[in-house]
């Protein structure tokens, strides 16, 4: 349970977001998941109600089931198109678009 917590910018040196472990967080709004990130298990943001935006680089190879259920107003930055996580969102119905090269 997280009530405060309202935007999440991961570490760089994190590999793996684990099952469920922000799930349910209904105040966060935004995540940056930094390059290096190769997976994304099961349910890990499922339930935030309020997430908005999640940046997604490149990296992610591996996205699990039901990673942003309940997540209605959610829209994925992309960092590549083409790729497993542009994918997983076509698949799931969730909204998308491509980082502006900067």
């Amino acid at each position: 349970y997280c009530p405060e917590l309202m935007r999440l910018k991961l570490p760089s040196s994190l590999k793996r977001i684990e099952y469920g472990v922000f799930n349910g967080c209904d105040n966060l709004q935004e995540i940056t998941i930094p390059e290096g990130v190769k997976s994304i298990s099961d349910y890990a943001f499922s339930d935030c109600s309020n997430l908005k935006e999640v940046r997604m680089p490149a990296s992610v190879v591996s996205i699990g089931n039901s990673v942003f259920e309940g997540c209605p107003d959610l829209k994925v930055i992309l960092a590549e198109k083409g790729g497993r996580a542009e994918k997983y969102c076509y698949r799931n119905g969730i909204a998308y678009s491509y980082a502006e090269n900067e």
